[in-house]
């Protein structure tokens, strides 16, 4: 009754004098709420939190913040509140009944579960979240440069146009369009893998160097006399029977995409003329008419039709990288010289899509093996298996030659 009668005078005299009562300060006060009614208030948290937890649906709040409760799993369809859960699990299987649900867990807040978490970004911006993995990848393909990431995943679902994805241990960095670009971007980082998007196999791995020797059994098969300037595809041939398609050399031959671009000169001097780039250029079987050759990506192209997706255009890289499919046991097909070593004696012409620079020395062998001072080739032009040259000229010269090589995953 003092208390009361003290209040009451205190009112009656803030009245009277038009001052008010200090309210108590908010940040010492502790309100135990069950559900949104309020139930008590203490001035120590520690007391409230012991009193709350005799409730169901309870919780302790200071200034409106939560500070603890008893039901911390809120599920929300899009903003609105849907029902409040003490267990997480009880929270996902109601949770499931409703599309576009979300979990979140009280204090904070923070989402940890969803029903749509197929999440769409273009270039580190999130465009869209999807329910379906399928539904995303849709979205996803009309959207140049994106990627579909689930929630909580370190790999991505989809990437558009990338079918090369490089990492680092486990840790997705970037995908590529053509392992040509992959490989040399995965080279900066330590513990990096370049891995193909389609069967999740690992291409390229990070390492200071190749080891010392290898040499593989693979047999030879001579261009001549039916293919006098059929090298790339009598190469291409041994690649093929090594993988367990024995195709016949002449069947290649009639295969190759052809660039029909008709040779036009000015005395000796050629002005116009194919792109081994696009096709074949000129003619392969007959000497005493005009013929050039071939380079990697019609071989790759070609190639696929046999292997099912798994040829493997390296041009553009490292020797080195090169030299690992040796020592996984693959031959490399390699566009070289003749020579096998830098070459001084080249022309140009205008091709269907600009400059063609180019010598008549080109060639192809099937790289074969490699110690720490020579390669070692099948030559279907020689005809000699397993032959002997230069490491360090025959790197030389195929970088002349614009780094081409092609292989296969084994």
């Amino acid at each position: 009754m003092y208390w009361i009668r003290l209040l009451a005078i205190m009112m009656a005299i803030s009245v009277w004098s038009g001052t008010s009562i200090p309210a108590l300060a908010a940040s010492s006060v502790y309100d135990v709420y069950q559900g949104e009614k309020l139930l008590k208030r203490f001035d120590n948290k520690l007391s409230a939190i012991t009193y709350a937890k005799k409730w169901g649906h309870a919780s302790v709040r200071q200034e409106g913040n939560w500070v603890w409760n008893n039901y911390p799993y809120q599920v929300y369809q899009y903003n609105k509140k849907l029902k409040e859960f003490d267990h997480y699990a009880q929270a996902v299987r109601y949770a499931r009944k409703w599309d576009h649900a979300a979990i979140v867990k009280m204090p904070g807040p923070m989402r940890v579960w969803d029903n749509y978490p197929y999440e769409v970004f273009q270039y580190n911006k999130k465009l869209k979240s999807f329910q379906k993995a399928k539904e995303a990848v849709r979205y996803a393909k009309d959207h140049p440069g994106s990627v579909v990431r689930q929630e909580g995943q370190m790999e991505p679902v989809f990437l558009t146009g990338q079918p090369f994805h490089v990492y680092q241990n486990q840790k997705f960095l970037k995908g590529f369009t053509h392992l040509k670009d992959a490989i040399p971007y995965a080279r900066r980082w330590e513990h990096s893998r370049v891995v193909r998007e389609k069967d999740r196999r690992t291409i390229w791995e990070f390492k200071d160097s190749v080891k010392g020797y290898s040499l593989l059994d693979v047999p030879l098969i001579r261009q001549n006399p039916e293919l006098p300037r059929g090298c790339e595809v009598t190469t291409l041939a041994m690649l093929l029977h090594y993988a367990g398609k024995p195709v016949d050399k002449m069947a290649l031959a009639e295969q190759v995409i052809k660039d029909s671009t008709p040779v036009k000169k000015k005395g000796n001097q050629i002005i116009s003329w194919g792109d081994p780039e696009l096709g074949f250029v000129g003619n392969m079987y007959d000497m005493d008419k005009p013929g050039f050759g071939v380079y990697h990506e019609p071989l790759t192209v070609l190639a696929n039709q046999y292997l099912k997706g798994n040829a493997l255009d390296l041009t553009g890289g490292e020797f080195q990288d090169v030299l690992r499919f040796l020592e996984k046991g693959v031959p490399v097909l390699t566009i070289i010289n003749s020579r096998f070593r830098p070459v001084q004696d080249w022309v140009t012409w205008r091709g269907p899509q600009g400059v063609v620079r180019a010598t008549f020395r080109e060639h192809a062998v099937l790289l074969v093996g490699y110690d720490h001072r020579y390669v070692y080739i099948n030559d279907p032009l020689r005809g000699y298996k397993n032959r002997k040259v230069s490491r360090f000229q025959f790197e030389k010269g195929w970088i002349q030659m614009g780094r081409q090589a092609v292989t296969y995953m084994n």
